[in-house]
């Protein structure tokens, strides 16, 4: 989910999920999914707070889904 106003995107908070529900429906375990979430965040595409996941870069998480080769975290 993003927000358009004109021609820009706005950033847009994720709330109301609990990470175990986003897990199962990703497939992945709780544990990797926050493993996933933290490296997301260290490469600045999103932002992670106790009760929502605000989405920064929705190009940039375009580009890791439908990247073949697979998605590789910057090391911090």
């Amino acid at each position: 989910g993003h927000v358009v106003r004109g021609d820009r995107w706005e950033p847009f908070r994720i709330k109301h999920l609990k990470r175990k529900d986003i897990a199962e429906a990703v497939a992945i375990t709780p544990e990797t999914l926050s493993r996933v979430l933290a490296e997301f965040a260290r490469d600045g595409f999103i932002e992670v707070d106790r009760r929502s996941i605000r989405l920064l870069d929705v190009e940039a998480l375009q580009t890791v889904a439908s990247d073949k080769a697979g998605y590789s975290c910057s090391k911090s």
